[in-house]
């Protein structure tokens, strides 16, 4: 069996493949990009005289398609975003806490190693993972949100300027 990966031909219209753009709901405006480049599949287009109408109409459609899907999603650390540090505060069970710490690549910082230190210096465990914002967020077992800051600005020089604690909907400074 075969593992390699097929290249797939997608129409421009709807981003079906050319086979199932009859169930994709925009086939009138799929039929003139079909006619020209996938008669095999439909012969019964050949009959079908393309008006400068149906053809601005897709070239709409296909623009309309690319501005919303837009180009591909970039590395987070190349997009200009804000370079802070949050900070959030987890309970898990009763008077368990986690501390959580996400924006430390935007300050090119090395995750492993900086989740490493921290799992060292606070003498607990602390794990790496995606955040919904698509940033690598380090959580760490305890309430050391102070302590953690420090710790950022020591090893990092990330400025306390940029360090906020987020509560619920609410961002305040870590260090007012």
């Amino acid at each position: 069996m075969s593992s390699a990966l097929k290249d797939v031909e997608l129409c421009p219209v709807c981003g079906l493949p050319p086979e199932y753009c009859e169930y994709g709901g925009k086939f009138d405006l799929c039929k003139p990009w079909l006619k020209e480049n996938h008669l095999d599949l439909y012969p019964d287009l050949a009959s079908l005289e393309v008006t400068d109408e149906m053809s601005a109409a897709t070239l709409e459609a296909i623009n309309a398609r690319e501005a919303l899907v837009g180009p591909k999603r970039k590395d987070p650390k190349k997009m200009k975003k804000e370079k802070i540090l949050t900070f959030t505060l987890k309970t898990r069970q009763k008077h368990k806490h986690m501390t959580s710490v996400a924006g430390l690549e935007l300050f090119d910082v090395d995750i492993k190693a900086a989740t490493k230190a921290f799992g060292k210096k606070f003498s607990s465990g602390a794990s790496a993972e995606k955040n919904a914002e698509n940033l690598m967020e380090i959580t760490v077992q305890g309430e050391i949100m102070q302590d953690l800051g420090h710790l950022c600005n020591e090893l990092y020089d990330i400025p306390l300027e940029c360090m906020y604690i987020v509560e619920g909907n609410k961002k305040k400074k870590l260090f007012p």
